[in-house]
């Protein structure tokens, strides 16, 4: 899969490109409404270099890349070893960390 990091920078084929260069800011990932950043995906998505997807900063968990995975990408895709959330050994801590109470 060939995913771009929007991130701040993303990748170029030789190296890192800030997103100054492309006309662009980290606040890109944050902004509402979201127009301007679904504009942007689609651009991403239209360019001739047919990227799978791309990282972003997330808006939630400043600290952490999101992924934006494109549907052209589902064939290159398999699904392995899933389990349901609350079976997930973390999502204790995960709900936590949202300030998530289930029950």
């Amino acid at each position: 899969m060939k995913a771009r990091s929007v991130s701040g920078s993303f990748q170029a084929h030789h190296g890192r490109t800030h997103l100054k260069s492309v006309g662009a800011e980290g606040a890109l990932s944050t902004i509402t409404p979201y127009g301007l950043p679904q504009k942007w995906s689609r651009a991403v998505h239209d360019h001739p270099s047919d990227v799978d997807g791309f990282l972003y900063m997330s808006r939630h968990v400043n600290t952490e890349e999101a992924l934006v995975v494109f549907e052209r990408a589902r064939k290159k895709l398999t699904l392995k070893d899933a389990v349901s959330f609350l079976d997930y050994p973390h999502a204790a801590r995960v709900m936590k960390s949202f300030n998530i109470h289930p029950f």
